[in-house]
């Protein structure tokens, strides 16, 4: 079903809500592959079109795309992985 960006960011921030991942940290990954996400309609989107919708919600200031790179753990992290860090407000 098609939804607009701004459907897309509402329904998404609900079911972080939802799933009680507010103010958590969370990787693109799990958002779009695991388990616990399989009954959302996002579950299993492209990569690149959740970053577009997780960029517009950065924009609303309800989630910050690239948490804390600074930080030296947390940039091995993302070496490691290849993965986004997600912090839903």
């Amino acid at each position: 079903m098609w939804k607009s960006l701004l459907e897309w960011e509402e329904f998404i921030y609900a079911a972080a809500a939802k799933h009680h991942r507010i103010e958590t940290i969370e990787t693109l990954d799990y958002l779009i592959s695991d388990e616990d996400n399989e009954s959302e309609e996002f579950y299993g989107m492209e990569k690149d079109m959740l970053i577009l919708i997780l960029q517009s919600l950065e924009k609303s200031k309800r989630c910050i795309v690239n948490l804390i790179i600074s930080l030296f753990f947390i940039r091995i992290y993302l070496n490691l992985s290849k993965n986004l860090l997600i912090y839903f407000k």
